[in-house]
């Protein structure tokens, strides 16, 4: 009887042994199982995708700081340039273009004065109209650089346009230009009359009744 009770703990000891080591063996259940090769790449885009992203790059050294040049305001056009031009614009003749200037001009500023004096010289070719200007070689309101523009231009006239104007400017005692007029008419007349005006006016008339009868093939 002892003997069997022995086999019997003998057998269950046995059976307890087993079963230990077949736990031990068995493979655990709640461990993950091994990944397979083929499914490394979404593996590794999963972990790239959990990657926080970089940061914006910083913009060049050179440009960090550096303040941008100004950028140069457009040259302010003068509102006499405007007048100027919209009466050179007009799609009127030369005649009355030259007019509407000649209006313009007292109430333009020196250099728009002198701009628009030019046009007007410009623009009245034929000495016949040379009336329309004479009128502004006498306005001693003008600057003298206006003035300069008119007596250039007269130096250039016919002299029957020339020299009656350059008398008329000679015995104006207030014109900036009466000495230079006096030297000019000196030199066309041979001579120089002093302050005897008649006598000048007569020289004058009689040098263009000579020059017409020149032109006209006539040496008396």
């Amino acid at each position: 009887m002892k003997i069997r009770s022995q086999g019997l703990v003998l057998c269950l000891l046995m059976f307890v042994v087993g079963g230990i080591a077949f736990y031990l063996q068995k493979p655990s259940t709640n461990a993950p199982p091994l990944q397979a090769r083929a499914g490394a790449p979404a593996v590794a885009a999963l972990e790239h995708q959990s990657e926080t992203p970089p940061p914006p790059a910083l913009p060049a050294e050179s440009a960090v700081g550096e303040v941008p040049p100004p950028v140069a305001a457009p040259a302010l056009v003068p509102d006499y340039e405007y007048k100027i031009s919209r009466v050179l614009n007009g799609g009127l003749s030369a005649a009355q273009t030259a007019q509407l200037l000649i209006d313009l001009v007292p109430g333009l500023p020196p250099a728009g004065q002198a701009e628009a004096a030019q046009h007007i010289c410009n623009l009245i070719t034929e000495d016949r109209d040379y009336d329309r200007i004479r009128p502004l070689i006498h306005n001693l309101t003008l600057p003298q650089p206006v003035q300069d523009v008119f007596m250039t231009d007269l130096l250039n006239r016919a002299d029957n346009v020339k020299l009656p104007t350059l008398l008329e400017i000679a015995e104006d005692p207030a014109h900036p230009f009466r000495a230079d007029a006096k030297t000019y008419l000196s030199v066309y007349l041979n001579g120089d009359q002093g302050p005897d005006w008649p006598r000048w006016s007569d020289a004058v008339k009689q040098y263009l009744v000579k020059e017409r009868a020149l032109v006209n093939g006539d040496p008396r």
